[in-house]
């Protein structure tokens, strides 16, 4: 399981791309919130939820054609920490 690139890893990434002070007050705010908006009902698609453990969380897709398979590459890939 993936786990969080907490204090000095986030902070070394911050100081290595010059995020500023204003966004990372910004990405903590994203990070701390739940998940926003709602599913859309549209005629075809496949509302999915997805317990995702590098997220510690349920991921919500609309569709099993081009949204689900990127959330289980983001999910599997080692590349990526997290996904907002």
């Amino acid at each position: 399981m993936a786990t969080d690139i907490g204090g000095q890893g986030r902070e070394a990434h911050c100081h290595r791309f010059a995020i500023t002070k204003e966004a990372k007050k910004m990405i903590a705010l994203i990070r701390s919130s739940p998940p926003s908006g709602d599913l859309r009902r549209i005629r075809g698609n496949t509302s999915i939820w997805y317990p995702s453990r590098k997220m510690s969380s349920t991921v919500r897709a609309e569709g099993h054609k081009i949204e689900f398979p990127s959330i289980l590459e983001l999910e599997y890939s080692s590349e990526y920490e997290e996904d907002f």
